[in-house]
């Protein structure tokens, strides 16, 4: 049961290292080693970055969901969590680095006056989904077509379809693959929490590993063509989001 007076649970929804480095490659450069180091990274960040916000925070890695596919493990997750009490929902993974505590907490707070709050991505998903008990359906939800270009429509229609217009946040960049990870990352300050966490993890690197690391750090941090202006919003969806 939720804490005295806590209404809303953060769900961080992720792979462990094994499955998220052989589904995503974040960099071309140091092998499996180096992208194992850089998924452990992300998932310990926003692990971090959730219970910093001092609400009550489930992790779930691969081996602890339930169901065949996607949508079935995601959805399983969130119904447990109404189903233990709780009455909002924010769920996160590891692939949004320029997200912190301050953007869930205002997610927390948009879903006291909006049943389902969503956070763009600039693909077409989404990095946080905020959803209250009253506008879950968990079959139809199950069904999205989660992982694909076409969820943030599917979202969107999906609470229409309830009666409730979602909440927009601001459009973010996730990471999803090497290019798309150097993209992200080149829009951080040298004092972001990953770019501190890359260093560290350099630094305590054994020697064998750190040139492959060392590699990986310089072409983050060097990728000009990779700083230009985001792309047009996906098609049909507003870019208003107030």
């Amino acid at each position: 049961m939720p804490l005295s007076g806590t209404h809303t649970a953060i769900l961080v929804f992720v792979r462990n290292e094994g499955e998220e480095s052989h589904a995503k490659r974040f960099t071309h450069i140091g092998g499996s080693r180096a992208n194992r180091r850089i998924v452990r990274v992300l998932n310990q960040r926003v692990e971090q970055l959730a219970r910093a916000t001092g609400l009550p925070t489930v992790v779930l890695y691969g081996e602890q969901q339930v169901g065949s596919c996607f949508g079935e493990r995601f959805s399983n997750a969130i119904e447990s969590l109404f189903d233990g009490g709780f009455q909002r929902v924010i769920s996160v993974g590891n692939d949004c680095l320029s997200l912190d505590q301050s953007h869930l907490l205002e997610v927390s707070h948009k879903l006291e006056s909006a049943p389902l709050v969503l956070g763009p991505t600039y693909d077409g998903g989404a990095y946080v989904i905020g959803i209250d008990r009253s506008v879950f359906r968990q079959e139809v939800f199950r069904d999205l077509p989660w992982q694909c270009s076409e969820l943030l429509p599917a979202l969107i229609e999906y609470g229409r379809d309830l009666g409730s217009a979602p909440f927009l946040m601001p459009p973010r960049w996730d990471a999803d693959d090497a290019v798309s990870f150097a993209r992200a990352f080149a829009t951080l300050t040298g004092n972001h929490p990953l770019v501190r966490l890359l260093r560290s993890l350099l630094l305590s690197a054994q020697r064998p590993a750190r040139r492959s690391i060392i590699s990986v750090i310089q072409i983050l941090l060097h990728t000009p063509l990779l700083r230009g202006p985001p792309p047009a919003f996906p098609s049909g969806i507003s870019p208003s989001f107030d």
